[in-house]
């Protein structure tokens, strides 16, 4: 899959331009009277204990 900071930041060619032209578009669609767009985001977050092993003597 190659280095995950890749996933996330385009940097070349055609994806890098997807990228820009879709946050250009959200920005227009979605700014403010002062500009700002503001994001939300929803994290799930799982806590689990570890199974504990017993051994028989």
């Amino acid at each position: 899959m190659g280095n995950p900071s890749q996933l996330v930041a385009a940097d070349k060619g055609e994806a890098q331009q997807q990228l820009v032209l879709g946050l250009k578009q959200i920005y227009e669609r979605d700014r403010d009277e002062h500009g700002l767009v503001y994001l939300a985001y929803h994290t799930s977050v799982y806590l689990a204990q570890p199974k504990l092993e017993y051994q028989t003597v």
